[in-house]
């Protein structure tokens, strides 16, 4: 098995056993899926090389196992009949004797029960190879051994007919049958089902269990997670039965349309940050039921999670601003430091706390039925020039304002996206004190800066400098996404990281034959 990507090499204490007392061997060999059960191309050739291997068990050869515990010696694999042409240079005892690494962590893209699988050139020995029969386990390490000569010595390809290449030159090579020409066909780098692109996604991937669809505006890429479920399917293997069959049932095309919306949303954020190269500027939106709303770093850029349930609309504007503001604080810049935005912001923001306190509106604004201005003694009170920029007015739902400049703002710029209604809900508040509609005037003119940036230059230094620098300081960096909160982000975020099958073979379709490409796309399309 084939895989691309770093290997995890796990010191043996990190299995949580003392491997050192276990046999190579086990006396009672535990049952383990060693194989795909899902029928694929890749599956003949796999099935066609342990055949002729067990025809060709050799002798002689042995390998180190890299970091393995004095229990694990050594494993021969008989590979020194292959056929090397003299142009590819390969050191003493490279096809003899290829290192083994003892890795506790399966790539996710692989079944649990992996026994062993080459990766960038590496041979990976996982917790169910080390008890697998003698027979079984020489078999599977030759195998794996031309796989990884292969990938360190031929070009990098992930195209289907690559992949079926590949496998029958493993094949081959264990007969030692196999000459290696001087220029080898590009080998795997990753032996997974590729993302496909189906209308009406750009992208969308296949899992065993959901697809993750994605499509892209403007720099920035809606990814949304959906289950077969979602999507009423239920026949198995339900991935073939998406893959083969129709790519667009409801409600995708609904959602992809939204998607659309909401990456361009975020891309029209992303301009008001005038530093194209900028981290935090909006690279990937996380759409997942029940998700936690938020923007987030994520491998140093900056990402939107959005929970699917809520307004799409008024979280991007809302958490897309966080982006913005991170911006004028400096946030993750090179000795970076608030810019006259940012401190306008926080002055402000001081001076709205000194307000009349009013309740918090508990519906979207509505001309004909106002909010209260004053306690009604239903609610929770705060000062009145932070509650009129409250996301339940313009958004219905979400936002705390009052919390810090950075929350003020956030809540702020969103709402005033809507701006004719943003100045309807900003006079009727300036009526609940007369402090409120001079800040008004000062906080329009705070929000028309952004994107400009003459505009921020020319901005008032505030004449509080030490409460504001106070308060400023309050604001953390944009917290990193934490992996492992919520599966379905991390696969967002990663989608290569989605558990799948290696290959989809749609009924009736025959397995391609190497070196016909076509054959090889009919074979993995429907």
């Amino acid at each position: 098995m084939n895989v691309e990507g770093d290997s995890t090499t796990t010191k043996i204490a990190r299995f949580g056993h003392d491997f050192s007392r276990i046999p190579v061997y086990a006396k009672v060999p535990m049952k383990t899926q060693t194989k795909l059960t899902f029928k694929t191309p890749e599956d003949v050739y796999e099935q066609e090389a342990d055949r002729i291997a067990d025809r060709v068990m050799a002798t002689a050869a042995h390998s180190v196992v890299i970091g393995a515990p004095p229990g694990i010696q050594r494993f021969g694999y008989g590979f020194s009949r292959l056929r090397v042409h003299s142009g590819i240079g390969t050191a003493p005892g490279e096809l003899d004797h290829p290192p083994l690494r003892i890795s506790a962590r399966i790539p996710t893209t692989l079944p649990a029960a992996t026994p062993a699988w080459t990766r960038n050139g590496e041979i990976n020995l996982g917790p169910a190879g080390l008890f697998m029969p003698p027979r079984e386990q020489l078999r599977m390490l030759r195998h794996e051994a031309f796989h990884r000569l292969h990938q360190r010595i031929a070009p990098v390809s992930d195209a289907p007919e690559a992949r079926l290449r590949a496998e029958r030159l493993a094949t081959q090579a264990e007969t030692g049958a196999a000459l290696l020409p001087v220029a080898l066909p590009p080998a795997p780098a990753l032996l997974a089902f590729p993302p496909q692109k189906y209308t009406p996604w750009d992208r969308v991937w296949i899992g065993n269990d959901a697809i993750i669809g994605e499509v892209t505006e403007g720099g920035v890429a809606a990814r949304i997670f959906l289950s077969y479920k979602d999507l009423g399917i239920t026949k198995a293997p339900e991935s073939q039965t998406y893959h083969c069959g129709k790519h667009d049932p409801a409600p995708i095309p609904t959602l992809v349309k939204r998607m659309r919306a909401a990456a361009k949303q975020a891309a029209v954020l992303n301009g008001k940050i005038t530093d194209s190269t900028y981290s935090l500027r909006t690279s990937v939106i996380a759409i997942s039921k029940g998700a936690n709303s938020a923007f987030r770093v994520f491998g140093g850029q900056g990402v939107l999670v959005i929970k699917q349930e809520d307004s799409w609309e008024g979280t991007i504007a809302h958490e897309g601003s966080h982006g913005i503001f991170a911006f004028h604080l400096g946030d993750r810049v090179p000795k970076g430091a608030p810019d006259l935005l940012a401190k306008g912001v926080a002055e402000l923001f001081l001076e709205l706390q000194n307000t009349a306190p009013v309740s918090l509106p508990s519906a979207p604004f509505d001309a004909k039925h106002l909010p209260p201005l004053k306690d009604d003694g239903k609610t929770t009170t705060h000062p009145a020039g932070l509650v009129m920029v409250a996301d339940t007015l313009w958004a219905g739902g979400g936002g705390h304002p009052w919390d810090n400049a950075d929350e003020f703002f956030a809540s702020a710029f969103g709402m005033y996206q809507q701006k004719s209604l943003f100045d309807q809900i900003v006079r009727h508040y300036g009526k609940a004190d007369p402090k409120i509609p001079p800040l008004a005037k000062k906080l329009s003119a705070l929000l028309a800066a952004v994107g400009d940036p003459k505009a921020v230059a020319g901005l008032k230094v505030p004449s509080s400098t030490k409460a504001v620098d106070a308060e400023l300081k309050r604001i953390q960096p944009t917290p990193e996404v934490v992996a492992g909160l919520d599966a379905s982000v991390d696969l967002l975020l990663d989608p290569t990281t989605l558990r799948g099958p290696q290959t989809i073979l749609c009924p009736g379709a025959k397995p391609p034959t190497a070196g016909t490409g076509a054959a090889s796309q009919k074979a993995t399309g429907p």
